[in-house]
């Protein structure tokens, strides 16, 4: 299980307009799953429809496993996270218990150094294409060319890769 963060879907859908990277993603034979609070952040922008879309056709699961005053303490303590990356976070504490290929997708600098300290799998988009890309998912052409249009995208690349 992949619980992804909304700057993936945002970026997927929104920034490069690559709608058909999520069935690619399906291929790693892991369910997509974003959290409560991650899919109430994606409808309120203009990546909204396209998502609620993925939802319907059941390419994304969302799921509910905190309750809104868990993820109103826990930000007591971490202010610097949204509430999508909390509800992630401890979304994934309870589910790997159960399922140990849970991991996250965080693009976040703050929310990924969080996960680190909890013990948090994770990887990032760029990370993500990689793995996709070492498992023939993708070709290096396509993987160049998701690359490209993220360079030409609001999306926030590390200076190596720009």
């Amino acid at each position: 299980m992949k619980i992804l963060d909304s700057t993936i879907i945002i970026a997927i859908i929104g920034e490069i307009e690559c709608i058909e990277l999520i069935d690619k993603m399906l291929q790693l034979n892991h369910e997509l799953v974003i959290t409560q609070s991650v899919y109430r952040e994606i409808l309120a922008g203009s990546s909204g429809k396209a998502c609620c879309r993925l939802v319907d056709k059941k390419k994304i699961r969302v799921i509910k496993v905190n309750s809104e005053e868990q993820i109103a303490n826990y930000k007591k303590s971490y202010p610097q996270l949204g509430n999508g990356e909390i509800d992630s976070m401890l979304s994934f504490s309870k589910i790997s218990k159960e399922n140990n290929s849970t991991y996250c997708v965080f693009d976040d600098g703050v929310a990924r150094r969080k996960a680190e300290e909890m013990g948090i799998k994770f990887t990032g988009f760029l990370g993500l294409l990689k793995i996709m890309r070492e498992r023939k998912i993708l070709t290096t052409e396509e993987h160049s060319e998701i690359i490209t249009q993220l360079r030409k995208s609001n999306f926030r690349l590390p200076k190596e890769i720009c």
